[in-house]
């Protein structure tokens, strides 16, 4: 399992590999200071495009973050 660290780097790398997004947002249990973390906090992950259509249509966008089950 990844570290925060290296999630949030693999978020970063994909942004910024993504002519398309414009604004990325992470929102929460992760960003609740209030909350204790755990292992079994996931990523909740915002992208703004300027064109949603590209990765609606096809999902292959995902597997960068990982294997898809």
């Amino acid at each position: 399992m990844r570290t925060e660290r290296q999630m949030m780097a693999c978020v970063d790398e994909f942004i910024k590999s993504e002519d398309l997004i414009r604004v990325a947002v992470v929102e929460g249990s992760r960003t609740n200071k209030q909350i204790e973390r755990d292992w079994f906090q996931d990523y909740d992950l915002s992208f703004f495009v300027t064109d949603m259509e590209v990765y609606k249509g096809d999902e292959s966008w995902l597997d960068h973050f990982g294997k898809r089950r």
